[in-house]
């Protein structure tokens, strides 16, 4: 696996970092290939993912590895395990009155949080890669979320439906972030441009060219008036908002600029670098004012506190640190157990949101710094997990072939379902919160009496695993998406399959009704997403 060590590029003023994480990812992938070998193929897709990763970051590749590890790892059904919507966390964003939390993930997904009872409010699926970036309007009506498909996609948060796609970059997209008015929405991207958006209609206003390299990240000032984009070219470019055309570069970094971040006042630009180091900015002057230094490892996120005395940052050495700027000096350090890849404020200051390569969310106190809650909706282990609907009662399903329900109040583990034949891959309450229903690898779904515990029924008819279920607003219907490319829709009363919805060309990996029950939306790895008329079957 020397090939890793010869696809370096050419020798750059970040030479010493790339050799370190080229380096990383030949021993992730040494260590893959050893967990396939042993049987243990979800681990080892998991860390030949994290290889794979660093290898797209550097555009280096190694056909030899990747034709060896497939060959353990893709050699059946675990093929489609390893795009199993599990994945650490990229992003995080507050809505504006801070009652919910929007995480990104690797896994391609976006879910919503209710803060106060740390509940998952819903997921929203589309993109056909990474979610690296989120941003609420300031409105809080609708979400802005970028990826590593090169798309931008618009949410509408009270229905979960999504508005639109917006098109236009070559590589994928970094960063997105609104303006304050909520009209314009800026992105940035690999392909080493800025664009800015009508929010209202998804048009591209105009493109901003000028960096050498990708733009990491964009942030608005808080007038609208100017934007600001950090390069890995080492620059921070601010552009007139209204014009495009660009007012000045910042140049201090030997290395690429990935995080930044107005103060609330606009007059200060924080950056985080690779190089693990914060900058501070005078917007006025255009000068440096000072260097924080601290993080081991690059610094992947930063955003200042509402009162703009503390800045936070979130870097690649597993840490999150908080900074009084005025003096300049480090206040605490909090941890996640791999690095941290996004931080976010709530409103009113008193928490702070971080997301990390753990797969775990985690909520701080910012007066104690303790911990208040991890939300845990991305572990490797756990394939799903669902509250019940008075919210007193988690379900969760994992790879170990069982359901267990959780009491919420005492975090007592309440009973164990076991049934299943293979991985439990899906799980949905019923709408009155009587009955479980469970899909499994092992291409059926089953009912589950949640006051006894005991299994009601076993619906069989799927050529392959369950994706996904989801039970009709009136309860009396189930939908299951399976690898066998087909969506059945099942009477509860019978237990009979009522029909089969065919379309997709690949798997079908998410099935969710609408809120009148009348449409079924489906999404597949055929890249599509369907609609259909539950009347008509259309």
């Amino acid at each position: 696996m020397t090939i890793l060590l010869n696809l370096i590029p050419s020798f750059t003023a970040r030479y010493q970092q790339k050799q370190a994480e080229l380096s990383e990812a030949d021993s992730l992938a040494r260590y893959s290939l050893a967990l396939s070998k042993e049987g243990k193929d979800l681990d080892a897709a998991i860390e030949l993912l994290k290889a794979n990763k660093i290898l797209e970051k550097h555009h280096a590749s190694d056909p030899e590895l990747m034709a060896a590890v497939t060959t353990y790892v893709y050699g059946s059904r675990e093929r489609q395990r390893f795009y199993g919507h599990q994945g650490w966390v990229v992003s995080v964003s507050y809505s504006p009155d801070g009652k919910t939390l929007a995480s990104g993930s690797e896994d391609g997904t976006i879910k919503l949080w209710n803060l106060e009872t740390g509940a998952e409010l819903s997921t929203l699926k589309g993109h056909q890669e990474l979610v690296s970036s989120i941003s609420y309007s300031p409105d809080g009506k609708t979400l802005a979320s970028g990826s590593e498909d090169g798309t931008i996609k618009l949410w509408n948060l009270e229905t979960g439906a999504e508005l639109s796609t917006l098109k236009g970059h070559q590589e994928l997209v970094y960063s997105v972030g609104y303006s304050p008015d909520g009209e314009t929405l800026a992105s940035g991207s690999e392909d080493r441009t800025i664009k800015l958006w009508d929010a209202e209609t998804g048009a591209e206003i105009t493109t901003l060219t000028g960096h050498q390299q990708r733009v990491s990240s964009v942030s608005y000032s808080p007038d609208g008036e100017t934007l600001a984009s950090g390069s890995e070219d080492g620059t921070i470019k601010l552009w007139d908002a209204e014009t495009g055309k660009e007012i000045t570069t910042l140049t201090s970094y030997k290395e690429g600029v990935i995080s930044i971040s107005y103060s609330p006042d606009g007059k200060t630009l924080a950056s985080g670098g690779w190089d693990g180091t914060i900058k501070l900015w005078n917007l006025e002057t255009e000068a440096e004012i000072t260097t924080l230094t601290g993080h081991q490892q690059s610094v992947a996120s930063i955003n200042y506190s509402p009162d703009g005395k503390t800045l936070a940052s979130g870097g690649w050495d597993k840490t999150i640190k908080l900074w009084n700027v005025e003096t300049e000096a480090e206040i605490a350090t909090l941890g996640h157990q791999h690095s941290v890849t996004s931080i976010s404020y709530s409103p009113d200051g008193k928490t702070l949101a971080s997301g990390g390569w753990d797969k775990t969310i985690k909520v701080w106190n910012l007066e104690t710094g303790a911990e208040i809650t991890t939300l845990t909706g991305h572990q490797e282990r756990i394939s799903s997990i669902s509250h019940s609907p008075n919210g007193k009662i988690l379900a969760s399903g994992g790879w170990d072939k069982t359901i267990k329900l959780w009491n919420l109040e005492t975090g007592a583990e309440i009973t164990t379902l076991t049934g299943h034949q293979e991985r439990v891959r899906s799980i949905s309450y019923s709408p009155d919160g009587k009955t479980l229903a469970s899909g499994s690898l092992d291409g059926t779904i089953k009912l589950w009496n949640l006051e006894t515990g005991a299994e009601i029924t076993t619906l069989t008819g799927h050529q392959d695993l369950v994706w996904s279920i989801s039970y009709s607003p009136d309860g009396q219907t189930i939908a299951s998406s399976s690898g066998d490319n087909t969506i059945k829709l099942w009477n509860l009363e019978t237990g009979r399959e009522i029909t089969t919805l065919t379309g997709h060309r690949n798997s079908v990996i998410s099935v969710g009704y609408s809120l009148d029950g009348k449409t079924l939306a489906s999404g597949g790895f055929d890249g599509t997403i369907k609609l259909w008329n539950l009347e008509t079957g259309a």
